[in-house]
């Protein structure tokens, strides 16, 4: 990875940044409502520092050769075309190589093949705040807040976007059972409670939707919760059935108990 002129396009930026504010911040009166205003200040600057350093870091890493060799095949660099990509220090643009094969109109962008950023736009760091961000908010609400709190403001499509691609990641690769696989069952667990619900739940030109959850706890035997696992299912036509794989198929349990409001077919392997 080649960082040239990145740490000096970051304090640059941030010499200049903090010297215009402290301009502007020595004209006020120093209490409590003027604090908050230049902490917010210095958040954003350490922020565009951040984010041009970044910028300069995708371009020095850019192709900058006339021709490479993509899938064996060889491309020609036939023009400059601006791309942006939203990060954690907020949305970036710059100026990167596009490369064609002779007579085929099919583009590659060897930056963006190297990056491979969710749609060729949001990082990976972007993408895991926003999802753990929608863990514990209406999408509506992420936005909000990140519109107020955060360096980065994604749209509501965006959300959308990255929550379809991870969604889809986690169900289609083995993340899932390499996860499931690691979880342990403390040798003190004696009970074990499963709980399962679910809800019809109207989306906007989609129709009902059926959305369930479950729980897995364990308990020792003073009854005392020792693990809870908490697992979903986005909205989809019909009921779905939710597998549990959490090593309890090889545990031996002195009580077992099974509570399903959905009446519907739950698997324990």
């Amino acid at each position: 990875m080649r960082t040239d002129r990145v740490a000096s396009a970051i304090l640059s930026t941030i010499r200049t940044g903090v010297e215009y504010q402290l301009d502007d911040i020595k004209k006020k009166p120093f209490n409590g409502a003027n604090i908050q205003f230049v902490e917010k200040k210095f958040l954003e600057t350490i922020g565009e520092s951040g984010a041009y350093g970044l910028s300069e870091l995708f371009f020095h890493n850019d192709e900058t050769n006339s021709m490479i060799l993509y899938e064996g095949q060889k491309h020609y660099r036939k023009y400059i075309a601006t791309g942006r990509y939203l990060t954690l220090l907020g949305e970036i643009s710059l100026k990167r190589g596009i490369y064609q094969k002779n007579k085929v109109s099919h583009s590659i962008c060897p930056l963006e093949q190297k990056l491979k950023f969710i749609n060729d736009y949001v990082s990976f760091a972007a993408a895991e705040y926003i999802c753990y961000s929608l863990a514990s908010m209406t999408l509506g609400d992420t936005i909000k807040h990140c519109q107020k709190w955060t360096l980065m403001k994604p749209s509501e499509g965006t959300a959308r976007r990255v929550l379809d691609y991870v969604g889809h990641f986690l169900e289609t690769s083995d993340f899932l059972a390499t996860a499931q696989s690691e979880e342990e069952i403390s040798q003190e667990a004696v009970t074990l409670a499963i709980s399962m619900d679910a809800t019809s739940i109207l989306i906007k030109q989609e129709g009902w939707r059926h959305a369930t959850a479950a729980t897995v706890s364990t308990y020792d035997v003073k009854g005392n919760r020792l693990n809870t696992i908490y697992i979903g299912r986005m909205p989809e036509k019909g009921k779905t059935n939710i597998d549990f794989h959490y090593g309890i198929k090889t545990f031996i349990f002195a009580i077992l108990i099974c509570i399903d409001h959905t009446r519907q077919k739950s698997t324990i392997p």
